[in-house]
């Protein structure tokens, strides 16, 4: 019996296997940390990191950078066959313009990369502690029976015990039900919340053709423990997955 598969919304038989795209883009000149995407990390750049498990779970993958230095940098990459590095155009190479954007511009380029019935996916390179296992049971997960599947992990504090502050900075509750102020504050009695992690998302071709993005739908989340989705935006972001990385000798240049 052939392998299921979807057209349009239609669950089929197709005998040929579903091809899979990954998009992952990442921008030069960082306002916040300027320079991360380069940062070296366990011996690797940091977006090596993701490149070298993408191209090891993806049919194809497509990196893509408004930076003529980061185009440099994967220069070595070009030698796979299932590789293309592509430049963002000006108008995309702003700090306003949101990645879901640069990724719908290059599913319009390069969808036929996946097939009439494939999947596209996204992994950020700021999320580098991913791994191969992590892709493939995301990639696993993305039934005929769902939309898409996105990586998620828990909120390290729940987000009923928030605080609201005024201009005069006095503090209140921001949950309307106000636990702080009827000692509901125990930690264990909260539903746990989650939210993305940025490190994998994915989504049926012809869902994201009628959607263009990867939120809408239904979506299956994939829950990674918060050490593996770390997604770094910080100086503490980075410092914290070196520190995992030299610990579990992570992604090393001999892996």
């Amino acid at each position: 019996m052939g392998k299921i598969s979807r057209i349009e919304g239609k669950i089929m038989l197709k005998d040929s296997k579903v091809k899979t795209l990954c998009i992952v883009p990442a921008r030069g000149g960082l306002i916040r940390l300027n320079d991360k995407n380069t940062t070296m990390l366990n011996g690797k750049m940091l977006i090596e990191h993701t490149l070298d498990v993408a191209l090891k779970c993806f049919d194809n993958v497509v990196f893509t950078t408004d930076s003529s230095e980061l185009m440099e940098k994967v220069e070595k990459y070009r030698s796979h066959k299932n590789f293309i590095a592509h430049k963002e155009p000006a108008e995309l190479a702003t700090s306003t313009y949101r990645v879901i954007g640069v990724v719908r511009y290059l599913f319009e380029l390069y969808s036929d990369l996946c097939g009439s019935d494939g999947q596209i996916w996204m992994c950020l390179p700021t999320c580098p502690l991913r791994t191969v296992e992590d892709v493939k049971v995301a990639q696993a997960l993305l039934t005929p029976n769902v939309d898409g599947v996105m990586g998620i992990t828990d909120y390290e504090y729940p987000p009923t015990l928030g605080l609201s502050r005024d201009k005069d900075n006095l503090i209140s509750d921001w949950n309307k039900l106000r636990p702080w102020q009827t000692g509901n504050t125990n930690i264990q009695d909260h539903t746990g919340v989650f939210h993305s992690n940025d490190a994998i998302y994915g989504m049926w071709k012809s869902h994201f053709y009628k959607m263009k993005n990867f939120y809408s739908g239904k979506i299956v989340g994939y829950h990674m423990p918060r050490e593996r989705s770390i997604n770094i935006k910080t100086e503490l972001d980075l410092k914290t997955v070196k520190m995992i990385m030299e610990e579990w000798n992570y992604g090393s240049v001999s892996q």
